[in-house]
């Protein structure tokens, strides 16, 4: 059965386009998901006309975001934390120290965008990606020194 997606569906395809789907899955599926529609030229042409304006839109914030990377990318955060000899911490440094150590200095970041897993446990230097936007990735810099005891 053909059909016309409304939204991208993962492992079938994008918004706007025409696929080839077994019945039970159209009808049990992806229709009542309101995720295809059977085609018609109206439709057809409505959907690609979104898809056309949402891909515009999408390309504007990714190079917003591409601005936002290049700034990030020169940022190094130096963390102090509690360590042992060995120089393993008493703590762990998370995603969301990293985010608000950007916040902090004006780059607001959520923390479910800091790639960090596990989190860091020893001291020394990571690069820890932020995802931005799905096609925009920065390394960050991130130091994590022992804190002198007074």
């Amino acid at each position: 059965m053909e059909l016309l997606l409304l939204e991208e569906v993962d492992g079938l395809g994008a918004r706007g386009e025409i696929v080839t789907v077994a019945r039970g899955y159209a009808r049990n599926y992806l229709i009542p998901k309101n995720l295809a529609k059977v085609p018609n030229e109206v439709l057809v042409q409505e959907v690609r006309k979104k898809a056309a304006r949402i891909e515009a839109e999408n390309e504007a914030v990714k190079a917003e975001r591409m601005g936002e990377a290049q700034v990030l990318a020169a940022i190094s955060l130096t963390i102090p934390m509690k360590a042992g000899e060995a120089g393993h911490l008493y703590g762990s440094v998370g995603p969301r120290q990293i985010a608000e150590m950007l916040a902090e200095l004006g780059h607001p970041v959520e923390e479910k965008h800091v790639q960090l897993d596990p989190p860091l446990k020893d001291v020394g230097e990571y690069d820890v990606s932020i995802a931005l936007h799905p096609e925009v990735q920065v390394p960050v810099k991130v130091v994590i020194v022992a804190e002198e005891e007074a």
